[in-house]
């Protein structure tokens, strides 16, 4: 190695050159430098100064080189040197000169000129005028001690060196005697820990010392020293490494000031540790290695002096302590005596420094930071136990059931268990508290100490050990036990594993509603003395058996797993409140939850979740000023008392939804449709006198919700006005924005309220929005008188609203949505038959619900709504056929017509239980199960069926080539006055019975009874209207036979009407051409006979007949 001058100036540089010039020689003088300079030359033939850089300089930036060397050129101090010596300079924009090492020579001797201190803040390695500097060929610069009269002389070996080449240049070496470990203000060596923060009362800033070392003061322990005065926090250049040599100075006898080295024995050091019992715990430092112990340098918070200097221990120890009988030893690694380090001795306790040790806002802060540092500790297992971390608070232990006194006591269950080996991202803070004092200057407030602790060391301790990766094959096995949280939660613990926390149980379900195989961050938080737990996102709660069931209703809290390229959809949200303190309060304070970050995701997460629940209760508490269902939860969440399990924004199971709701799924916007809210009281554990192995259990469970399902559009037009022809609500009148539907039903409101785990309140509307009945446009409105300009005429209404019932008896529920008892819809049609029709009472219910055939993972669910009423027909001209209704003028009178029940509406759909979506909906009108009520129905004056015997039936339709014809049925000519267009492709009709009487004790047992029809088809401007008869038996259209040996034919068939004096009129029905035959054989073989059925005007239901006999 030589020096070579840089642009032929007085700056010489290493050659080679490396990538980074920290080091070099300064040669003063305004003589030609030489073209090189080697090594020795330096020392020996030439004067000038090492020098040592505190921040390098690029070998190919020669402006800072230039720049250096003109700020060479300029320090005063560098410029006449008796002989060459070495400098440390802080250099940049200036140049400063922070320490000199100037040599001179004696008769060939080479010595310290003047004395000089190298080191840092309080920290100083002296060099003594006088003393003999030696100069190395490797490039070591050797400073002996001053000679004392009197004194051995010191060994060469053991004298300061000084690297003036290489990566270590401007260090020194050598080694240190240590007695004094403390804080000492004159001999102590400052040992130790030290966490910062602002003096709460006085903002200065201050700075707690813990102690590391216990070390009695006779005991000396040789260090190995490299110290650097540009670089103190550069562990790699500056430190302080054990040998494991200690040993005590003992006074010779007789002898002033002279001592002599008893060697000690053990090699180990007291520490200011204790165990749970209170035991100390000893430190052998650890000389070899990937981690030999030392002490390194760290800065601290000083009022007085920045930057100020402590020692941290660095590298391995071994830990030492009198063992328990299982042969291992508790350390306290903090002031709870419920937190504890499982320990075998000979483990090693590791330190780390560098870690965060400043509070910058006090107590308050969220964490500490790196301002100021200190040494974090991780322990290593070198036995065949594993290391186990064990905490709960002092206030929020677990507890187990007493095997004697029959009180619960303390249950100490593993929290963690530490890796094989520790590294710089899994190591913690813990500091010994035995040794502390807080009188010495600038020290914490002693009533802040614990408080420092809990809410700084402790808690980070808490996170690094919730994020300790569960090692496989864990070591720590036991047989489960039950314990009780500090929140009064059963808890089965087996070792370290958490495999249940039981929040409520199922009466309804196979599986309780709990926590399982619990990770650590949820472990930790259950150990929290005040929690409130706020959990949005799924990825720390391990298995969730979310379901939660309540009369029927089940629920399932399926918290989500956030995606972070998605925004969140905030549903699902749990809280688990077990501190004092409203929730309304406690959400405004992210502080105040129990490790937010870790259950809502990120910090972006953690402020969307608070933003939108402070949004959630506000809105809850002003909805419970009107809406009684709404004020339990309002109470709930500003009690400062209560203390419990809330779940909001709950998903509800539609594949176990109450069957007879079910039809209602096809109604309603499911990606509305949640429980607002779900929870569980706080429940009391009693004792399980029935299993001895697990003495504790939960007998019951208080659960409590509320679903509030309200359409949007009916929520929003509360309040508006009647509508003058149903006394309904302007919205519940019929406003439904799909208008090219025949049939559309929604539910407008769906509120269940649970309490004590009952249903105590089910309120429920639902809208059926009917446009046509029987094809025929149809409102609720009186017809329109046409005069758009009249300000009276009311928009078309067309609802009909549903109210929901339940009832439980003796455990059978039962759902029921019935029309106002005392209300009736009245619908008019455009029809020219169909006046109107008039729904006295209706209901809708669900059918079945089954797995379909053709849509796997769906239901295929129907449901129906039924109707009973009055079909009120128009008075046809010329002929009243159908008979049954209002007088002409008398349209708008209610209960006209032909009573009628079980006209149904067919309601059908799939539901996919896992997308929660509907699909395929279909509403059909059905009249196919329709009866009639003759006593209950008003016919028209001189109308048909007033004045002929026939009873109606049933509903008959038909469309395309389902005609009459095709149903055996047989043409009647209507009279003849009585103008019609026929029937349409779409037809309905009322099927009547025709009662001609009895034909004999042969024929009745028949059953003669000819069916009449009377059909229209819909739609059509002009009276579509047309006349069938079908004869009973089994012949063809026009053929009836009697138990197949006597048939009859007839037609064509006629009506007519018959008007007589006093407006009485009369109906004759005609039966043509009727023949006989007799296994064949026509009888009389040569004629017809005619009939004609006379119904009496004066006596309705009576039928006469007269015949004729045709002889062809």
């Amino acid at each position: 190695m030589k020096y070579t001058p840089f642009d032929n100036t007085s700056l010489f540089l290493p050659s080679p050159l490396p990538e980074s010039v920290t080091s070099g020689y300064y040669l003063p003088g305004d003589t030609t430098p030489p073209a090189e300079i080697s090594l020795a030359d330096s020392w020996d033939a030439f004067k000038g100064y090492y020098f040592f850089l505190s921040t390098p300089i690029a070998a190919d930036n020669t402006d800072a080189l230039k720049t250096l060397q003109e700020q060479l050129t300029a320090e005063a101090s560098l410029q006449n040197p008796l002989h060459t010596g070495a400098c440390w300079l802080l250099n940049g924009t200036t140049l400063t000169v922070q320490a000199l090492l100037q040599t001179g020579t004696d008769s060939g001797n080479v010595s310290i000129q003047t004395a000089v201190d190298l080191g840092f803040g309080t920290y100083q390695l002296p060099l003594f005028e006088g003393a003999g500097i030696v100069f190395q060929p490797e490039g070591v610069i050797c400073a002996g001690y001053p000679v004392v009269p009197g004194a051995q002389a010191a060994a060469a070996e053991k004298s300061l060196s000084i690297t003036v080449t290489g990566e270590q240049a401007g260090v020194l070496t050598g080694e240190v005697m240590i007695s004094d470990f403390s804080n000492d203000i004159y001999a102590g060596w400052s040992a130790g820990f030290r966490y910062n923060m602002p003096n709460p009362a006085t903002g200065v800033p201050c700075s707690q010392y813990y102690p590391l070392f216990n070390n009695q003061p006779a005991t000396y322990w040789l260090l190995d020293v490299h110290w650097d005065p540009l670089h103190p926090l550069d562990d790699s250049r500056s430190y302080m490494a054990f040998t494991g040599i200690s040993f005590g100075l003992q006074k010779i006898t007789g002898e002033e000031d002279r001592f002599e080295i008893i060697p000690a024995t053990g090699a180990t050091l007291d520490s200011w540790w204790r165990t749970i019992y209170g035991q100390p715990v000893t430190l052998r430092p650890v000389t070899n290695g990937a981690n030999p112990a030392q002490l390194v340098f760290q800065l601290y918070a000083d009022p007085e002096k920045s930057p100020a200097y402590y020692l941290a221990p660095k590298g391995a120890f071994e830990l030492q302590a009198e063992p328990g009988d299982d042969g291992v030893c508790q350390l306290l690694p903090g002031l709870s005596g419920t937190e504890s380090l499982q320990f075998t001795p000979g483990d090693h306790i590791v330190f780390y420094p560098g870690n965060a040790a400043n509070a910058p806002s006090g107590l308050a802060s969220q964490e500490l930071n790196n301002t100021y540092t200190a040494s974090y500790a991780f322990i290593e297992a070198r036995t065949a136990a594993a290391v186990v971390y064990s905490a709960a608070p002092p206030v929020a232990s677990l507890y187990q059931a007493s095997a004697t006194s029959g009180l619960l006591g303390p249950f100490y269950a593993p929290s963690a268990q530490l890796p094989a080996a520790g590294s710089d991202t899994l190591c913690f803070p813990m500091t010994p508290y035995a040794g502390i004092s807080t009188v010495q200057a600038d020290a914490f407030p002693p009533e802040y100490l614990a408080s420092f602790e809990s809410s700084l060391l402790g808690t980070a301790r808490e996170q690094k050990m919730a994020a300790m990766p569960v090692p496989t094959g864990s070591q720590v096995t036991a047989d489960p036990v039950t314990t009780t949280t500090p929140q009064g939660l059963l808890a089965t613990i087996s070792g370290m594993q958490w495999q249940e926390v039981l929040l409520a149980l199922n009466t309804e379900l196979p599986v309780n509603f709990r926590f399982t195989n619990l990770p650590a961050a949820l472990r930790s938080a259950f150990q929290t003395e005040d929690l409130f737990l706020v959990i949005s996102d799924a990825g720390n709660i391990g298995t969730f058996d979310n379901a939660l069931s309540i009369e029927g209703w089940e629920f399932n809290v399926n918290v989500p797993t956030r995606d972070p390229d998605k925004d969140p959809e905030q549903k699902n949200i749990l809280i688990l409140k077990f501190r004092k303190g409203a929730i309304t309060d406690l959400i405004t304070n992210t502080t105040q939850w129990t490790d937010g970050v870790t259950f809502n995701y990120d910090a972006d997460q953690l402020t969307s979740t608070q933003t939108w629940l402070m949004e959630y209760c506000t809105e809850a508490t002003d909805m419970a000023k009107n809406n009684p269902h709404f004020a339990s939860f309002a109470n709930i969440i500003q009690d400062p008392e209560w203390y419990g399990i809330l779940a909001l924004r709950t998903d509800i199971s539609l594949g176990n939804f109450p069957p007879d709701l079910r039809g209602l799924l096809g109604a309603m916007d499911l990606t509305r449709f949640y429980a607002h809210h779900v929870g569980v009281q706080v429940s009391f554990v009693q004792e399980n006198s029935s299993n001895t192995t697990q003495p504790l259990a939960l007998k019951k469970s208080n659960l409590f919700g509320l679903i509030s399902y309200i359409d949007p559009a009916y929520q929003q037009t509360q309040g508006g006005g009647t509508a003058a022809t149903t006394g309904l609500r302007a919205f519940e009148a019929g406003q439904n924005s799909v208008d090219n539907v025949s049939y559309a039903y929604k539910v407008l409101v769906l509120q269940v309220v649970f309490a004590n785990s009952v249903l105590i309140n089910f309120n429920s509307k639902l809208e059926l929005t009917a446009r046509k009945w029987f094809e025929e446009a149809a409102s609720l409105n009186v017809p329109d008188s046409g005069d758009d300009d009249d300000e009276t005429t009311e928009p078309a209404n067309y609802a009909m609203i549903f109210n929901g019932h339940y009832e439980n008896q003796d455990g059978h529920r039962t759902y029921t949505f019935l029309t106002q008892q005392d209300l009736t819809y009245q619908y008019f049609l455009t029809s020219k038959v169909l006046t109107c029709i008039e729904f006295v009472k209706a209901q809708f219910q669900t059918i079945s619900s089954v797995a379909s055939t053709t849509l796997p993972g769906t239901d295929d669910v129907k449901a129906r709504f039924t109707f009973y009423g009055y079909l009120n027909f128009s008075q046809q001209e010329k002929f009243d056929c159908f008979s049954y209704g209002s007088e002409k003028g008398q349209e708008t009178q209610h209960n006209r017509g032909l009573y009628f029940s079980n006209l149904c509406l067919d309601v059908s759909f799939s539901l996919d239980t896992a997308a929660n979506t509907t699909s395929g909906l279909e509403i059909v009108l059905n009249p196919d199960n329709v009866s009639f009520d003759q006593s209950l129905s008003t016919i028209r004056n001189n109308s048909f069926a007033a004045a002929f015997p026939v009873s109606p039936n049933a509903i008959l339709r038909g469309s395309g080539d389902n005609t009459p014809k095709k149903l055996r049925y047989l043409q009647v000519v209507p009279p003849p006055d009585f103008s019609t267009a026929g029937l349409q492709p779409v037809w309905y009709a009322i099927n009547f019975d025709l009662h001609w009487g009895g034909p004999g004790a042969l024929a009745s047992q028949a059953g003669f009874i000819p069916q009449l029809m009377l059909a229209w088809s819909p739609g059509a401007a002009s009276v579509n209207v047309e006349i069938f008869v079908r004869l009973p038996g089994a012949g063809s259209g026009n053929t009836f036979s009697i138990q197949n040996v006597l048939k009859l034919s007839a037609g064509p068939f006629q009506l007519k009407q018959v008007e007589h004096g006093g407006d009485k009129i009369s109906y004759n029905f005609f039966l043509l051409n009727l023949s006989l035959s007799l296994f064949g054989v026509k009888l009389p073989p040569a004629g017809n006979t005619n009939l004609v059925l006379v119904g009496d005007a004066e006596q309705p239901g009576s039928l006469g007949w007269y015949g004729a006999y045709i002889n062809k």
